[in-house]
């Protein structure tokens, strides 16, 4: 998958969330959708897979946070083959 078409899928999820009316607060909305991030993570590579990937994706973001202009966002998805692991 392209970066344009990971910034497609992005604009789409965040355009329906900003859309979605909740009485829930900013930190309760991103604990429900992180949920449902891993959960279709899991679902498309096994709950290891799912579970290693969110925590490639938190790495990498405080890498960011942190200054490091070494890290690559797109380094997450490398390395994952999702046909096998289950």
């Amino acid at each position: 998958m392209s970066n344009k078409e990971y910034d497609q899928f992005y604009d789409k999820l965040k355009t329906f969330l900003n859309a979605t009316s909740s009485d829930l607060s900013p930190s309760e909305r991103s604990i429900v959708t992180f949920r449902v991030a891993l959960e279709d993570a899991c679902e498309g590579m096994g709950v290891n897979g799912g579970v290693y990937m969110m925590s490639r994706l938190l790495s990498l973001t405080l890498g960011i946070v942190a200054g490091d202009e070494a890290v690559n966002i797109e380094e997450v998805m490398e390395g994952f083959d999702y046909e096998t692991m289950h």
